[in-house]
């Protein structure tokens, strides 16, 4: 049960991780400080609820 939840955010975390990523870095559309900034701290959070689920629970 635990992995149901944890690991699709987890993976919802890494996937908008590595858009930010792509679009700063190679796309260069994206400016870091606003959209940048917030949605990768969104994703990084993300990251971090699916790790806690997967280890302790709900």
């Amino acid at each position: 049960m635990n992995l149901l939840i944890g690991l699709p955010m987890l993976l919802l975390g890494l996937f908008i991780a590595v858009m930010v990523y792509i679009n700063i870095k190679i796309k260069k559309k994206m400016s870091f400080i606003w959209g940048g900034y917030t949605l990768f701290s969104f994703s990084v959070i993300l990251i971090l609820f699916g790790i806690l689920i997967i280890k302790n629970g709900i």
